[in-house]
């Protein structure tokens, strides 16, 4: 804590303001204030971790699939609920297109220069190229003249696309962010490490990656209790 004016200079683009507190003998002499304005202060974590990304890639290009799935029938539910005929009728062909222009996609291709496949990783990627192209060619011939039936459906496709997205060799692990009391862990939320992974793909990236979020966090084996903004 510190009551006297400093006046240095860290950079360009954030210049320290005068303490506007009477001077008085410093406590700590070296105290800054440094104006946020539009610009949120962030933290870099450096780790090191084999590089497995080729596999997370493939995990978030399903969920994308997943969560296009969500949507749709979200929305194909909302429409059933409301005895709205038409509409459910539109959005079970937006459903189906949608699902079958997704699940056409290319997985996300392995790097030979940064990644080592191993005969589980072929394994686990021609299984989902079948099974992708399986849910397409299912969905395509599916009756949709009974939008309920539709709905059930999607529902299990939905189920084995949620089967498809797990990963059993992801190294990497999880961030978890922890809400402190001077030593105690008072709450906590943790973070898939697929979630927040950067790809140029876009189906690859994860669905967190490069947003500001709102975190729950949990006490530890209790219900929620507050809220984090990252």
């Amino acid at each position: 804590m510190v009551e006297n004016n400093c006046s240095t200079i860290l950079g360009t683009q954030h210049k320290t303001l005068r303490h506007r507190t009477p001077a008085d003998p410093p406590c700590l002499p070296r105290y800054y204030f440094l104006p946020w304005s539009d610009q949120e202060p962030f933290v870099t974590v450096h780790c090191d971790f084999e590089d497995v990304t080729h596999r997370l890639h493939c995990v978030n290009h399903i969920i994308s699939i997943i969560n296009i799935l969500k949507k749709d029938l979200d929305v194909l539910r909302s429409h059933l609920r409301g005895n709205l005929e038409k509409e459910a009728n539109e959005a079970v062909s937006g459903a189906i297109a949608n699902l079958v222009e997704a699940c056409s996609l290319e997985l996300p291709e392995v790097d030979p220069v940064r990644h080592t496949e191993t005969s589980l990783d072929t394994h686990l990627r021609g299984r989902r190229r079948r099974e992708l192209d399986s849910v397409r060619e299912a969905v395509q011939g599916m009756d949709v003249a009974d939008p309920q039936h539709v709905v059930e459906e999607l529902e299990s496709v939905l189920g084995q696309l949620e089967l498809l997205a797990e990963e059993p060799q992801s190294s990497i692990p999880d961030v978890f962010l922890w809400l402190m009391s001077g030593t105690r862990r008072m709450a906590y939320v943790r973070i898939p490490a697929h979630s927040i992974l950067h790809a140029h793909q876009p189906t690859a990236q994860g669905m967190l990656s490069g947003k500001f979020n709102t975190y729950t966090l949990t006490n530890p084996g209790e219900h929620e209790v507050t809220f984090i903004n990252l």
